[in-house]
């Protein structure tokens, strides 16, 4: 089965004219903030479906911590294999990390601790407390001799360093990474092809982010979650992991993201409100899995990570609450209203025609507060496009941006990755004169969150910076 039947809305209980109201609250989101596609399947059935241009259906989007399930199935099938137990000790499968003066407190922990988030250490970016940043298996070692403050299983403790060391784990045991390991079990039944997947600097998945799938892929995975664990009448996912991972294993309370992040955690997965289970991962990529409704709802979003309640209470409050157990009476209008609004999405761009001082600036550099290696910048005009030129000491980065249409490109290097390596990616850029002196380009990396904005001002003294949006540039 390539993917689900598609149905009108009001043949799944959920009415066209709510759907169109979700897509208006997308569409006023808050500043800086975006939608890149969404999708929402109930009793089986595709019932709406929507990507903002650039975005398309082949559109591969970063997942960034949706890639946590990913690594939480393959542990499910070596529970399964009966090659482990959530109850061993992580430090049982790797003797050879365990030197003299690792900190004898982290023998303690359990795979079902790395699996909650619980196993007591101080969190953190996995890279913060290498002891031995010299070797190449550093992140592994490192993992026994960092501070554990908390017993095993006593508090929820958001920290990507115990997924890695799962990944690491089904490594160790099955000589291949979690994409190689999960390709014949559970991709290639999906007929999903190989996804896109960081590795660290020894081969290892990285296990806690790092993928990227198309949304109907994603689909596909909470769909065969919903339906514990079976697609197209086989079991992909083993019935047992299924209710394991979905369920609510420790609290959340303290979590700062938001109410639906204080819900509970389960196994790499997130327990919401409303009884819902997500795939979640930072900037806005959620599947949600809604058992009370027999629903799954996809999206991909450039947002802020403080913001990313606009996208759970738009949908909540505009079609979950409203769905309806029965089937509704057709409304053809409405339904034909939303087909057409749902094929004209994209990404909103603002435009302008060339300001008269641009013959004055054509060509110059300009000195900015540095970013990255980034320390100047050079504006050189055409005909309703800049060629922009970061200036950088090791190697200078150059992208169009059109006044009058979006201009795509392609972008390398990691320069401008969130949370993870970039091999490359498609770009696309707009530029406007505010006013005549008042120049603004935005640089958006498809596939990502990820925004760079240039703000000129030529008033008196020229003054130019760059403003990275979910970058880390």
């Amino acid at each position: 089965m390539e993917f689900v039947e598609k149905a009108t809305p009001e043949s799944c209980g959920i009415s066209s004219k709510n759907i169109i109201d979700f897509v208006k609250a997308l569409c006023q989101c808050p500043e800086n903030q975006e939608t890149h596609s969404f999708l929402l399947i109930r009793h089986g059935k595709l019932v709406s479906e929507g990507y903002f241009a650039p975005y398309n259906i082949d559109t591969e989007h970063s997942l960034f911590s949706v890639s946590k399930s990913f690594t939480s199935i393959a542990i499910g099938f070596l529970v399964e294999e009966g090659k482990i137990s959530v109850d061993d000790n992580i430090s049982t499968y790797f003797p050879e990390l365990l030197e003299e003066d690792i900190n004898k407190e982290n023998l303690k922990i359990k795979i079902h601790n790395l699996l909650t988030m619980s196993f007591g250490q101080q969190g953190g970016a996995v890279h913060e407390s290498q002891k031995r940043a010299e070797m190449s298996n550093a992140m592994l070692y490192d993992f026994f001799y960092r501070y554990k403050e908390l017993e095993c299983g006593t508090k929820f403790r958001y920290d990507a360093y115990g997924t890695y060391m799962l990944s690491a784990l089904v490594k160790k045991l099955t000589g291949m990474n979690v994409v190689e390991y999960l390709m014949p079990k559970f991709f290639e039944p999906l007929g999903i092809e190989k996804p896109y997947y960081v590795k660290d600097d020894i081969g290892i998945n990285i296990g806690y982010s790092g993928m990227r799938m198309r949304a109907r892929d994603l689909a596909k995975v909470g769909f065969t979650f919903l339906n514990n664990g079976v697609w197209d009448g086989k079991q992909i996912i083993p019935e047992s992991w299924v209710k394991l991972a979905t369920k609510k294993h420790i609290s959340t309370d303290e979590c700062s993201t938001g109410t639906d992040w204080q819900q509970g955690y389960c196994y790499q997965l997130w327990k919401g409100r409303y009884n819902t289970t997500r795939l979640c991962g930072a900037y806005g990529q959620m599947c949600v899995l809604m058992s009370d409704y027999d629903a799954v709802f996809v999206i991909n979003s450039g947002y802020d990570n403080d913001k990313l309640g606009y996208i759970l209470d738009s949908f909540y409050e505009n079609i979950m609450l409203n769905m309806q157990d029965k089937a509704l009476h057709e409304d053809k209008d409405s339904f034909e209203k939303l087909e057409n609004i749902l094929s004209n999405l994209k990404i909103t761009y603002k435009f302008s025609d060339m300001s008269p001082i641009t013959e004055i600036i054509n060509g110059n550099t300009y000195e900015i507060p540095q970013k990255g290696t980034y320390k100047a910048i050079k504006f050189s005009f055409g005909e309703n496009v800049v060629n922009v030129t970061l200036v950088s000491d090791e190697k200078n980065f150059e992208f169009k941006a059109g006044f009058n249409k979006p201009v795509f490109g392609k972008a390398t290097g990691t320069h401008f990755a969130s949370l993870e390596k970039e091999d490359n990616s498609d770009t696309v850029a707009t530029a406007i004169w505010n006013t005549k002196k008042d120049l603004e380009i935005t640089l958006r990396l498809i596939g990502t969150p990820s925004i760079i904005k240039v703000l000129a001002d030529f008033s008196i003294e020229p003054k130019v910076e760059i403003i990275p949006i979910r970058s880390k540039l």
